[in-house]
């Protein structure tokens, strides 16, 4: 029997995906975070639409949002949205590393005909778009054989996430991620900035930042920052907890790519450093 080949051309640059959408939602929430500080939000203006565009008093008659609704708001939702992004870019993982599998196989067992290997091409395509996050870094665990660097925070950021959607923020025996304390904790990678000044090293906060300090040389420091809450308490997303989620998944999807079944030569050209731009309008 004539043994015949077919190629097949994968776009790696497909695996980005959770950096390029996490950068449309951080580019979006700033704007929007910024567009509430900026403008006033004791009224609220109808949607422009087609007919009668609703608006909702509440039990005063008022219709007023506040920044801080606002605020709250979009980082929470904000927060939910950089899974949808992580989970893009694992399904195509996971699709790359069953087409090298299946590729090695067929070295040693072709296919026995054309019309099974399309099938199996058709299953390798589908099956990753129907698996939740959790089961997706399981079998991209298996194949590599190896655990998945800041898997445990990735299930936190989740099961956070999780939280948000499914009960409105609040805290349930269904979200208790640590038995033994009954709470639902936040694991995440921070990327901390120190400052030296004066000969002393200290984090750049918000704080500082507002003295205007005088910054002899900046560092940069991954840290590994963990948040609790209690049953039945409100989960809150702020600025700084959105930001250390972002960069976890950031370093999740970069490390993963290290161990993929690619040339050093792709992996390099698909790992890029994201751009970060810093605001030193108080820094002297």
């Amino acid at each position: 029997m004539e043994k015949t080949e077919r190629k097949i051309e994968f776009d790696a640059s497909k695996i980005l995906k959770c950096i390029r959408h996490i950068a449309h939602v951080n580019n979006t929430v700033t704007k929007i975070y910024h567009l509430a500080k900026d403008c006033s939000v004791n009224t609220v203006t109808p949607l422009e639409t087609d007919g009668l565009a609703f608006v909702f008093p509440d039990e005063k008659g008022e219709v007023k949002v506040t920044s801080e609704i606002i605020s709250d708001w979009i980082f929470r939702k904000a927060f939910e949205d950089i899974i949808i992004g992580l989970t893009e870019s694992l399904i195509e993982i996971h699709r790359l590393l069953n087409i090298y599998s299946i590729a090695k196989e067929s070295e040693v067992t072709p296919f026995e005909n054309q019309e099974i290997m399309e099938e199996t091409m058709r299953a390798i395509a589908i099956k990753p778009s129907k698996l939740p996050l959790p089961v997706l870094m399981k079998e991209i665990e298996i194949i590599i054989n190896e655990p998945l660097q800041y898997r445990g925070e990735i299930s936190s950021i989740n099961q956070v996430r999780n939280c948000l959607v499914h009960r409105n923020s609040i805290v349930s025996l269904a979200d208790i991620n640590d038995p033994n304390s009954k709470l639902l904790c936040l694991s995440y990678i921070d990327l901390v900035i120190f400052m030296q000044t004066g000969g002393n090293i200290i984090e750049l906060t918000k704080e500082v930042k507002n003295h205007s300090p005088y910054v002899e040389n900046l560092l940069c420091q991954y840290i590994q920052k963990k948040i609790s809450f209690s049953l039945n308490e409100k989960v809150v997303i702020n600025a700084d907890i959105f930001k250390g989620a972002t960069n976890t998944c950031i370093l999740f999807i970069q490390e993963l790519i290290r161990k993929l079944p690619i040339s050093d030569t792709i992996k390099n050209s698909i790992i890029q450093p994201y751009q970060m731009n810093l605001c030193a309008e108080n820094i002297h």
